[in-house]
């Protein structure tokens, strides 16, 4: 009988030591601060901190989606970046421009999963991990 408790409470306590390890592992995304700036003709992004590349030009965007990761534009079968290097960020977001402003849906490395506001031609708005700046 005794050792059918002690199974118990060990079973017990390995459950509760598994999700408190998992709720552990949660990180915050790394650090990135990217200016995004709209015009007629196309969204302007530079990125002063986190990413790989520091100016994109997305032309073809025409109230499409398109996929942005650390390592620049990316296609639209992307589901995750594998970046090992410590210095830039990890993330993946998609960017549309609207009628009023621009529109994103974050989809790892952000605290974010949608993030939109208005934005007039060549006013600059500053994105983060975290949101807007």
């Amino acid at each position: 009988m005794n050792y059918s408790k002690v199974l118990y409470l060990t079973i017990f306590l390995l459950i509760t030591l598994m999700s408190c390890s998992s709720e552990s592992s949660k990180t915050e995304p790394k650090p990135f601060t990217i200016e995004v700036v709209k015009t007629d003709a196309e969204i302007k992004l530079k990125c002063s901190n986190g990413c790989d590349w520091t100016e994109l030009n997305i032309i073809k965007n025409n109230y499409h989606p398109q996929l942005v990761d650390e390592n620049g534009m990316v296609d639209s079968d992307k589901k995750q970046s594998d970046t090992k290097e410590s210095k830039i960020a990890n993330f993946l977001f998609s960017i549309t421009k609207t009628e009023g402003g621009i529109s994103l849906t974050g989809y790892h490395g952000t605290a974010w999963k949608n993030l939109g506001f208005s934005l007039e031609n060549n006013q600059p708005q500053l994105i983060t991990q975290l949101g807007m700046k």
